[in-house]
């Protein structure tokens, strides 16, 4: 599945993880990623910009703040039974 994504500033999307391999392209704008378990080594928090890609292996745990207005290309393998990630509180 390929997917655009438009995100406002200030978006915050929870920390999940998903059977789906995902491939995170950011066209425009910024954001802070955290990537891992917050509890494991490979835990990670880095801000990501345009023209940069973002692999993430099968149920690896994610999520991200948008600093700036952003646009993404996400590529999902297998297609989820949701499509693109949701949100509920």
């Amino acid at each position: 599945m390929v997917a655009k994504v438009c995100l406002e500033k200030g978006c915050i999307v929870k920390v999940h993880h998903h059977e789906s391999e995902q491939v995170s392209v950011m066209v425009t704008g910024r954001a802070r990623w955290t990537v891992g378990s917050n509890s494991s080594n490979e835990f990670r928090e880095f801000e990501m910009v345009a023209g940069e890609v973002l692999v993430l292996p099968s149920n690896t745990p994610h999520g991200l703040e948008v600093l700036e207005d952003a646009e993404f290309i996400d590529i999902l393998s297998p297609i989820g039974p949701m499509g693109v990630d949701t949100q509920k509180d």
